[in-house]
C-alpha cells in the first residue's frame, strides 16, 4: 500500500479506481489499526489537487467535529 501512497504523478491515482484502490481504502479503514487508517488519509491528501483548500471549522465539545464550511 505505501508504494500507491508515494506514486510520482497524482494523474495516476484516477487509474487505479478501476484496479480496486477505492476498496483497499474502504477496507483499511474497517480495520482497527491505526496505522491503516493512516495511510488512507496519506492516500487521500495524494489524490487531493494541491490547489483544494476548503474552509474548515473546527468545534471543540465533548467530541471534536469537523465540519465543511
Amino acid at each position: 500500500m505505501l508504494s500507491l501512497v508515494h506514486l510520482p504523478d497524482p494523474a495516476d491515482w484516477p487509474k487505479l479506481i478501476p484496479e480496486g484502490l477505492i476498496g483497499i481504502l474502504l477496507e483499511l479503514l474497517h480495520d482497527d489499526s491505526e496505522y491503516s487508517h493512516r495511510i488512507v488519509a496519506h492516500a487521500i491528501k495524494h489524490m487531493l489537487p494541491s490547489s483544494y483548500h476548503p474552509k474548515i471549522d473546527v468545534v471543540m465539545t465533548s467530541e471534536i467535529h469537523f465540519q465543511l464550511a
